[in-house]
């Protein structure tokens, strides 16, 4: 790791791939692109970003995104490159914060582009973080849109200090989108499956006033998928994808 000033930081590991005939992620970052070399982009225009993967062998990628600069708060979400539609939030922004989140997605044969648009004008760096080479696509499924499985500002705030129980037992590993809302002081939510325990780590931390998101891998076949918070919030869960 890296850091340009001096800074503390946390690492936690949270799974890890065990290799599978026919199934292999490589990870190597790389910078895709960068708008601040082009210029800030306004509200509903579309940013192309071009991949160099090989379709036929390339399942899906995974790949950072950073937004800065924004000039007002709003959301970037994943489009369809031909109309602009959006398909997948990808994160809030707000003036004055940096906003880096982790997705993942399936590369379409047909057109392995990667296309964004964002609500409020704001510069996006995007780096490949790595893809997925299977000769078993079934393995991945990634989601045309983001399925929101839960949402708890109809229900109410998560209780802190007691683990509660999200989704039900499943049949496979979830790929999703965890944020944090309307916290009244700064804390700290960790996502997990259900048999393995809360292990001491974070999943999102958060301050009040200001909406937090971090994407998760649990997996869902152990008990199912708990969650567990310092202080009361609201939680949303949008599931993104599903390895088996």
């Amino acid at each position: 790791m890296f850091a340009s000033t001096a800074v503390e930081l946390v690492v936690d590991l949270t799974g890890y791939w065990a290799p599978t005939a026919g199934t292999q992620y490589s990870a190597s970052v790389t910078r895709l692109f960068d708008s601040r070399t082009q210029g800030q982009k306004g509200p509903e225009q579309v940013f192309y970003i071009g991949l160099t993967l090989d379709a036929a062998t390339s399942a899906g990628a995974t790949v950072n995104v950073t937004a800065v600069g924004a000039v007002a708060s709003g959301t970037v979400y994943r489009s369809v490159c031909a109309t602009g539609e959006p398909i997948q939030m990808v994160t809030d922004v707000y003036k004055g914060l940096v906003r880096p989140t982790a997705m993942s997605f399936k590369v379409d044969p047909a057109d392995p582009r990667l296309c964004f648009i964002s609500t409020t004008p704001v510069e996006l760096i995007f780096d490949l973080v790595g893809t997925w080479k299977t000769n078993r696509p079934e393995m991945l499924t990634m989601y045309t849109a983001p399925s929101r499985v839960l949402d708890t500002r109809s229900t109410g705030f998560v209780a802190p200090g007691a683990v509660v129980q999200l989704l039900p037992q499943g049949t496979s590993v979830l790929l999703g989108n965890v944020t944090t809302t309307g916290a009244q002081a700064q804390g700290w939510v960790a996502v997990f499956p259900c048999n393995a325990g809360a292990q001491g780590t974070s999943t999102v931390n958060f301050i009040p006033g200001t909406p937090a998101a971090n994407s998760v891998l649990v997996d869902s076949r152990l008990g199912g998928v708990c969650a567990l918070s310092s202080t009361p919030v609201h939680l949303i869960l949008d599931v993104k994808g599903a390895i088996k």
